[in-house]
Formats: structure tokens, sequence, C-alpha cells
């Protein structure tokens, strides 16, 4: 027989006008920029064709104003080979006269230069010896997309490039300071999140994270770390880069909101440092909210945005079992995919709700890029990433966001009376 937790719970029938609630409580993708300019004392400069700049521009400058600088390659530029010495020449222009106190410089390039075979390891090392900064390099190649990878997995291994000269910390350092990073696509936890409490209470010091530190100084010794928790899988080729250079242990505990889930994620993370899993009060205000929101709906059927999640049929597998009525699982992804990325929620929902996957896969409103771009920086980016909320607290927090949502849709449904009667 199946664990309570496990059944779904009977609702009752809603009523014969209420209308779905569109529920997209996060961005669908964090950008390349917005990515980027989480390091701290850092500048960007993009390497490109002006055609790219623009896309870019638009999404980026708008959150970023005074952290970047474009150098725009026309093709007589690539043609005679001279990248590397305007790059030299942007760089000197930015240490000398627009950002004179960063202390690191990223650069970063358009999908064409992959084609104009300029060796970017070596233009960092010379750049590094010359200014005496730390440099990176980030290849924005939008054409792996085409293929079985993305961008990300590289941009944040070419961030992990500024630990270059970061070395382990030893115990006495370690007890001093912290022992566990999350790499996350956020690249930091939201400010009220259980988990960094939980291993304050632990005694295991402050959680680190690339955009988090206050300092580049304290990104460094994320190299000093006992342990790596990975939330997403574009992360886990940098979690083994720092397997292989520093011997870091890392575990991956991607984002999940059934509490039976995260408790043994969280035991998982109790048995590393040997200590006792605890649930305590973060737990109970997850179920709390829960079960106020459910009532609160009053069986209103959601229209869950599947984008926003990286594993959307189990996070409709949630709703479900604790008695949420889904209309439709919007940008549901191609089931192959989620063979490989969501089995379990796939196989839950074959089970005991196949309606929600009879809907045929389509694509993300982000995949209209223009305007994608000129409204991102009023909607998808003002909203936080799935993985800036970890544990119990994520529950709590998409119920806020569900509490929101089902606010707006009640609103919108009021105005609308008004002004049919009027």
């Amino acid at each position: 027989m199946d664990k309570p937790g496990n059944q779904v719970h009977p609702m009752r029938e809603p009523p014969a006008m209420k209308e779905a609630v569109p529920f997209s409580p996060y961005s669908r993708e964090p950008g390349v920029v917005r990515t980027l300019a989480q390091l701290p004392e850092s500048y960007l400069l993009y390497i490109g064709p002006v055609a790219c700049a623009r896309h870019d521009y638009l999404s980026g400058m708008y959150g970023f104003p005074d952290r970047i600088s474009y150098l725009c390659l026309q093709e007589l530029d690539v043609i005679l080979g001279r990248t590397e010495v305007l790059v030299h020449e942007a760089v000197a222009e930015i240490r000398t006269r627009i950002a004179p106190k960063a202390k690191a410089v990223i650069l970063y390039t358009g999908c064409q230069n992959s084609l104009s075979g300029v060796d970017f390891d070596a233009l960092v090392r010379k750049l590094r010896e010359t200014h005496g900064l730390l440099f990176t390099y980030c290849n924005m190649n939008h054409m792996l997309r085409l293929g079985s990878g993305n961008v990300y997995p590289l941009l944040f291994r070419g961030l992990l490039q500024m630990l270059d000269d970061a070395k382990p910390c030893g115990e006495e350092q370690q007890a001093q300071g912290h022992a566990v990073n999350l790499l996350c696509r956020s690249l930091k936890l939201h400010t009220g999140n259980d988990l960094p409490q939980l291993l304050a209470r632990w005694e295991l010091g402050e959680l680190r994270g690339f955009g988090s530190a206050p300092s580049l100084e304290e990104v460094k010794q994320m190299a000093g770390a006992r342990l790596n928790v990975v939330t997403h899988p574009d992360l886990l080729p940098a979690a083994k880069d720092m397997e292989e250079r520093w011997g870091t242990a890392w575990m991956y505990l991607p984002a999940s909101y059934r509490l039976e889930e995260i408790d043994k994620q969280y035991e998982e993370l109790a048995s590393f440092f040997g200590k006792e899993a605890e649930a305590g009060a973060a737990r109970r205000e997850a179920e709390e909210k829960t079960a106020r929101v459910r009532e609160l709906l009053e069986g209103a059927p959601v229209l869950l945005d599947g984008a926003c999640f990286l594993k959307p049929l189990s996070a409709a597998r949630f709703l479900l079992e604790e008695g949420f009525r889904i209309s439709r699982v919007q940008h549901l992804p191609d089931l192959k995919q989620c063979g490989k990325t969501d089995p379990e929620g796939l196989a839950w929902l074959q089970e005991h709700d196949s309606r929600l996957l009879e809907f045929p896969p389509n694509a993300s409103p982000a995949g209209q890029w223009e305007l994608h771009c000129m409204t991102s920086h009023l909607s998808d980016a003002a909203k936080p990433l799935e993985g800036s909320w970890f544990g119990y607290s994520a529950v709590s927090h998409l119920m806020e966001r569900l509490e929101q949502a089902w606010v707006k849709q009640t609103a919108a449904l009021a105005n609308r009376k008004e002004e049919q009667a009027g």
C-alpha cells in the first residue's frame, strides 16, 4: 500500500465557471549576461559581430549598464587577424578609463567567433601577464543548442577559471571558513532559504556560491570547500573539474518539491558530514503553506508552465499529490527528453494522469528571440530562477508564487466582469 504522501488527495468538483490560473513561477533560463555578471568585482567584454551584440545589448544592458562593453568586429578585422590586437586595446581602455577598479575581466564571444581561429586560452594568459588581473573566456555559442548540449555548462566551467590560482584550504582553515559550495544555475540562494541555517546549526560555516560572495577573494575560497551541492546538470562538468583539481566531493541534489524526496536529500547531506538530519520548522512551514494555498484555490485548475522547471513532470506530480488540479502542462518538453531528465515524473504521470502527456510539445516563448530580449528585463528576468530556492524553502516559495498567481487571476476576472457590466 502506498504511503499517504504518495496518494492523490480527493478534490471537490470545481465551480463550472472557474478559469485556469496561469502559473509561471520562475524565469525560463538564467541568461548569459545575467549569469556572468554575478561574479563580484568583474567587468564583461563582449567580442563579436554587431548583429549578435544587438541581441546581447537588448537582454543584458538593461540590467548591467555599468558592467559591460562591446567590441564589435568588422569582417576585415577577422580576415586580417586583428582580433587579438583589438582585444588588447579594448582591455587597456577598460582598465584605464571605464572600470579601473575591476579585479577580473570576463571575455565572451558570439557564435561566429567559434570559427575565427583565435586562441582565446593563449589570449587570456597574455592578458593576465600584462595587466596582473584575473581573466577568463566564455564562448557564448548558441549553435550548441542545435546539438546535444547548450551554452551554460561551458559558461560555468569558464567561471571556474577564476579559481585557477586558488589553493585548497587545510582542515583548520576549513573549520574557520565554510565547508559547502552551492552550484546552481542562479549561482546563489535567495535570502530566507533554510539550507544555510541548517549548515550553520551543523557548524559548517557559510554556504558559498559564485553569486553570493561579496568579493572575488571570497569566491576563491570555494576551492577549499569539502562538498559541492549541485542542483542542476549544467553545473556537473564544473563540479567534476573541481573534483579533479582540488579533490572536492560533489553531490547531485536536483530541485524537488515532494517533501519525501527533500527528506532524503537532507538525510544524504547529514550522512556526508556525520550529522543528524533535521526537518524542523522549515518542513512544517512548507506543509502549512501548501494546505493554505490548496484551500485558497478551492479546486481552481492550474495552467502549469513546464519551461520553468528542471523536472516539470515531477512538479506536476507534486501539485497533483497535494490536491491541486492541473488543466495542462504548458511548454511540455519532448517525452523522450523527459525520459532522461525526469523518468520518475514521467512514469508517475503515465500511471496516474496520462491526460497531461497528451498535449504535443510546444516551443517556449523564449524562442521568439526578439520579443524575449526586449521584454525579459521587465518580465522573465525579473523572476527568480528555480535554483534560487532549495529544500523545504523551495516548497514554501512555490506556494507563495502560486498564491500570487491566483490573486492576479482573480483580479483580472473581476476587472473583466466590471468591463462587461459597464
